[in-house]
């Protein structure tokens, strides 16, 4: 249950942020933020990162949703896990994302860094969230390791 309210709050509050960027600014404008280093920007990125598979909107979803449900699913329900707080952004930036293109036809980023690299926060969530199961599978296996041996 927990994580299932987790991960709604997370959803939410990157639909609130994409919302109240979009309804201000016009997609394809440009207000900055930090020098030309950060501006909010709201566009629609049909594809995948960098592109990929634009206009492939309904497969994209399909996997943003299919993936936010197996990485829930193969959590366990019971217990303290190191990877909790990775599954639960991995699993609300991808459900978020795949929401946008059901919706939009594409994701709907609202900040770019570098004039360039543009993203929202369920793009940091999910980048948050594998960083850190990476960190917990490592950890997780140094601990294997110092026990066995």
């Amino acid at each position: 249950m927990r994580r299932l309210l987790l991960v709604g709050a997370l959803v939410a509050a990157d639909q609130a942020l994409k919302l109240a960027v979009s309804s201000r600014l016009p997609l394809g404008s440009q207000l900055v933020l930090w020098g030309d280093a950060l501006a909010l920007a709201p566009g629609v990125n049909p594809g995948a990162s960098l592109g990929i598979l634009a206009g492939s909107p309904l497969l994209l979803a399909a996997v943003s949703l299919g993936g936010a449900a197996w990485v829930l699913l193969r959590q366990p329900s019971q217990g303290r896990t190191p990877f909790f707080w990775p599954a639960c952004l991995v699993a609300a930036g991808a459900l978020s994302n795949g929401l946008d293109r059901l919706r939009l036809g594409g994701v709907l980023d609202v900040a770019a860094l570098g004039g360039r690299l543009a993203f929202n926060l369920a793009d940091v969530a999910l980048l948050a969230g594998a960083l850190l199961g990476v960190a917990a599978a490592w950890r997780s296996r140094n601990e294997s390791d110092e026990a066995a041996g």
